[in-house]
């Protein structure tokens, strides 16, 4: 018998003992009927708040305590600091410029090797413009965006690129193998080793072939260019090897290419302390 028949029951328990002229059953049966809707009204919420996503005052005690025992963080580079929260799937990337600090969360999943994700919130805090949210429960806030201006190529190309992150997306660098480090039920540290010989001979080659063009590495913007006074030409060259589509020959992105020292250092991290351990 579930609890809703259980305190009709009581209620007209309550109602009967009433009529014949009892005083104490049915104030003990009426108090007994209305804890037991009170607890039937508290999961029937607690149900529906699971639907939902809600998370009730006691559930998000625990889940903030472990949030904190489960999360960690990396310094991405020297003005993006990125936190993982393992145990909800979610991580939060810090970025802090001159004047100017955005403060974005995602979302992601694991499935088997890769790692997808996609961007829920963003916050903009500007010294000139104050503080904007241009994300919001998935949701881009174009308004917010663009300030109600006619849009020209620079913003144009900003909102496009945040429509893109709130869909589900791949998760490359060094985020990837830590979230996978950290979310594994599974032995993955030969993956991990072979991503670490795979990702270096690849790194070799594409370094080898654009020092050839010319180009140089550059510590300032995290990627080759080429140098000071060089030819038209070569400047194509260094551009044209540089995309995404060329690179795939070599089994890697633009962006991998880019946090390469990031991501070889991740991997160095994750394979010497299963070592240590």
């Amino acid at each position: 018998m579930n609890k809703f028949k259980i305190e009709v029951w009581f209620y007209l328990a309550a109602l009967v003992l009433a009529l014949f002229g009892h005083t104490l059953y049915p104030a003990l049966a009426l108090s007994t009927a209305i804890v037991i809707h009170f607890i039937s009204h508290t999961e029937q919420k607690k149900q529906e708040g699971a639907k939902k996503g809600e998370v009730f005052p006691n559930e998000k005690e625990e889940l903030e305590r472990r949030e904190a025992e489960e999360s960690f963080s990396y310094r991405l580079d020297g003005e993006t600091t990125v936190e993982v929260f393992p145990h909800c799937k979610r991580y939060e990337e810090q970025w802090v410029g001159d004047g100017q600090s955005t403060d974005e969360t995602y979302e992601y999943e694991v499935r088997d090797t890769q790692v997808f994700a996609r961007l829920t919130e963003k916050a903009v805090d500007s010294i000139l413009s104050g503080k904007c949210q241009e994300v919001l429960r998935g949701q881009v806030l174009e308004d917010a965006i663009t300030g109600k201006r006619p849009l020209d190529d620079l913003n144009t190309h900003y909102l496009n690129r945040m429509k893109t992150l709130v869909l589900w997306h791949e998760v490359l660098g060094p985020l990837r193998y830590f979230i996978l480090n950290a979310s594994a039920d599974r032995n993955l540290q030969g993956f991990f080793a072979s991503e670490q010989k795979r990702l270096s001979e690849a790194f070799s080659k594409a370094d080898a072939e654009l020092r050839k063009l010319g180009a140089v590495w550059s510590e300032r913007s995290s990627y080759y260019r080429a140098p000071d006074g060089a030819t038209p030409e070569v400047k194509r060259a260094v551009n044209d090897y540089s995309t995404d589509e060329n690179l795939r020959k070599l089994g890697i992105s633009f962006y991998e290419l880019c946090s390469k020292n990031q991501t070889l250092d991740a991997l160095n991290t994750i394979t010497a302390s299963a070592v240590r351990a």
